[in-house]
């Protein structure tokens, strides 16, 4: 089962930031956009404990759709809908070739500001910080055995963010930007230890694995302005 991390601090952050853009004279429908990104979470304990630390895990294709709204001063605020998945293969005793996946559905909410003295041309740069909450499932796929229920649950992550804003016209932006991801959630495993006295039961054992979900993560984003 997985773990929900930090939920109370991201409610909290989220509140503050549609607070503020409430209380602003100056808030409007800013752009719509899609964002394709590159995402690569620590996942330590699978890369380093797990059976399937020898196989290549690797990051992950975050896509998402992007809302923005201008604030006062300066800021935007950013609300996103997206999806990830990373996935790795091993060969394990018993069970045969083995695919195990990881998938991500991330809802997100940014505050921007983009420093007027900054801006050159038609590139504007920004800095940022956001949460989200994460919607998880995890899967294991068998060969040589019945798959079991997928594992589903919720954490919540926080993040830093740099990036540049390229007015192409006046309807037309891409944007650059670095993420830096920063969460994890907690996962319980059922582990056999072996029982001297009576070898063929073993005795069952929960242990629960705290799991990183810290990384980056660099996106380009297409938007239409209004």
């Amino acid at each position: 089962m997985f773990y929900k991390s930090y939920s109370i601090a991201l409610i909290l952050v989220m509140f503050s930031i549609m607070t503020f853009a409430q209380s602003e004279n100056d808030f409007r429908f800013k752009s719509i956009g899609l964002d394709f990104g590159w995402y690569n979470p620590s996942l330590d304990y699978w890369k380093n404990d797990s059976e399937f630390k020898d196989a290549d895990i690797i990051g992950a294709l975050q896509v998402r759709g992007l809302t923005e709204f201008s604030l006062k001063s300066n800021f935007t605020a950013r609300l996103g809908l997206g999806f990830w998945q990373t996935t790795a293969e091993e060969d394990l005793q018993g069970y045969g070739l083995t695919t195990w996946s990881l998938t991500g559905y991330p809802v997100s909410l940014d505050l921007l500001y983009f420093p007027e003295p900054l801006k050159f041309s038609v590139v504007n740069p920004y800095i940022g910080v956001g949460g989200e909450f994460v919607f998880l499932q995890q899967k294991l796929r068998f060969d040589q055995k019945e798959n079991p229920d997928p594992v589903t649950g919720t954490s919540a992550l926080f993040s830093g963010i740099v990036g540049l804003e390229a007015k192409l016209s006046s309807q037309f932006a891409v944007d650059l930007a670095f993420i830096y991801k920063m969460g994890e959630y907690n996962q319980d495993f059922n582990v056999f230890i072996n029982n001297p006295d009576d070898p063929e039961n073993p005795t069952l054992k929960v242990v629960t694995e705290e799991i990183s979900l810290t990384g980056p993560l660099l996106g380009l984003t297409f938007k239409y302005l209004f």
